[in-house]
């Protein structure tokens, strides 16, 4: 039999709270691939990451759920699974998400 192609996705969703007047992580997207060695099985890989702030607005533990503006000046309101999530997080605080996904091919030698 032939060689069997593996496909791995990552996704990965990165919150870092941060206090008014702390500096913040820049904002942006970023996009990188890249491809096996000649030398080995055929492969590659691509990933792409975006960075933005997001401000707080309100924050309602009786749901739980939380407000923010976007930098666009969109505003919108998530429920939270987890309560924990939110305590201690307030109305003015600064909260940078991370959105990362990849995806990773490869060629395995049949056995």
């Amino acid at each position: 039999m032939g060689d069997k192609i593996k496909v791995t996705y990552y996704e990965s969703l990165v919150f870092q709270l941060r206090k008014p007047g702390a500096p913040s992580s820049p904002s942006g997207d970023a996009l990188a691939a890249g491809r096996a060695k000649a030398t080995a099985p055929p492969g590659g890989a691509i990933a792409a990451q975006q960075t933005r702030t997001v401000t707080v607005k309100a924050v309602d533990p009786s749901v739980p759920s939380i407000t923010v503006l976007t930098q666009d000046g969109r505003t919108v309101t998530r429920k939270i699974e987890d309560m924990k999530n939110i305590e201690g997080v307030q109305v003015g605080d600064k909260i940078d998400i991370t959105y990362t996904q990849a995806l990773m091919i490869g060629a395995e030698p049949a056995k």
